[in-house]
């Protein structure tokens, strides 16, 4: 890279090349001008044009997204700015909810369907401030303003965000001040369709996750939890959300496709129904990459499907569409689940999910 950085955020764009935003040089001071990687080429390419405004977007780790109409999103923590594509220029800032307390450092985001974040936690201490900001449509020259959701029940910094299959998003460790004092035991899930917080079994007491730990989707649909900056940093817990605990009869994937080209291509996946009820939803889960509260890669994307057939027996058989385009699913590796309804709007992933590669 054309300069040395730490704390910096790496974003997959729709073209497979991949963003470098912020970071720290080894003067400890912001590197304003982001980088593009070009891994075809094995080349850099410095975008001045781009460069971060200090003051306003002058932080680490931001929290960078691909939207669904191809431009990019820097939804904090500080200042939120449209990244406009083609060309790398800022576009329009974003309003945050009026007198409410913006998460600064120690926060965290994820997108949990197209162009749809949710930012929570951080700074100041005692934050359980939520928001959400919908970006799936929009004019880029106006864009919508940050919604004030329902708060945490616990406030909380230094926190992890997972977003789980069904659309929810898991809110796990950190600590309600400073670094590694207070820490929160409890976890809870966002449902962005109720827009409701439900707490969720209390962890280890013995094993804290706060400061430095990480928290990622696993194939099975559970969550492994780990690290910190505290004496359970060289331990892992893992996290079984309400799908696996109130329900044991869940699909099992026989066969899927192991790549995916763009445009709304079908695909068949056949499964056992395994005792449970016929599959009627699906999605793709991005492989992630988590450091500091933020997964830089973490995406979900809805996938269209069909009706179930049945060949024999329990094996049944569905069809599903790839996603349109890189913008909605940029390319690379992928979780691909298949779901059932278990009860009105709560959904229920297979046992295991199948591996695809999205684009070329």
């Amino acid at each position: 890279m054309a300069f040395g950085r730490w704390y910096a955020t790496a974003t997959t764009l729709p073209d497979g090349t991949v963003l470098a935003t912020s970071g720290l040089d080894e003067f400890n001071e912001i590197v304003l001008e982001p980088e593009l990687y070009d891994p075809v080429l094995n080349q850099w390419s410095s975008l001045p044009q781009a460069s971060l405004v200090a003051g306003i977007d002058e932080v680490d780790y931001p929290y960078m997204f691909v939207l669904p109409d191809g431009n990019l999103v820097n939804a904090g923590p500080a200042d939120t700015r449209l990244l406009l594509s083609p060309g790398f220029t800022w576009g329009a800032l974003v309003d945050d909810p009026a007198n409410s307390p913006r998460p600064g450092y120690h926060g965290s985001a994820a997108m949990f369907a197209p162009g749809r974040i949710v930012r929570c936690g951080g700074e100041p201490q005692g934050n359980a401030s939520t928001w959400v900001l919908d970006l799936s449509s929009y004019d880029p020259q106006s864009p919508p303003s940050w919604l004030a959701a329902s708060s945490m029940n616990i406030p909380r910094q230094n926190h992890n965000l997972v977003v789980l299959p069904d659309g929810t998003v898991l809110a796990v460790g950190g600590c309600a001040s400073d670094f590694d004092t207070n820490p929160v035991l409890q976890p809870e899930i966002f449902n962005p369709a109720g827009n409701t917080w439900t707490l969720q079994p209390t962890m280890d007491p013995l094993r804290p996750r706060p400061y430095h730990s990480t928290a990622i989707l696993l194939p099975d649909g559970r969550v492994v939890v780990g690290g910190g900056f505290s004496s359970s940093a060289f331990s892992g817990q893992i996290f079984k959300p309400p799908y696996i605990i109130d329900s044991t009869n869940r699909p099992v994937i026989i066969g899927a496709p192991t790549t995916m080209e763009y445009g709304l291509q079908p695909y068949d996946i056949q499964y056992l129904i395994n005792g449970g009820k016929t599959v009627t939803a699906a999605c793709l889960m991005r492989l992630g990459s988590v450091t500091h509260g933020f997964d830089q890669d973490q995406r979900r994307v809805p996938l269209t499907i069909g009706a179930s057939t049945t060949i024999s027996g329990d094996l049944r058989q569905v069809t599903v569409k790839s996603p349109d385009n890189g913008n909605i699913a940029p390319p690379g590796y992928y979780m691909l689940f298949i779901m059932y309804e278990r009860e009105v709007n709560e959904w229920a992933p297979c046992e295991m999910a199948a591996y695809v590669r999205v684009g070329s």
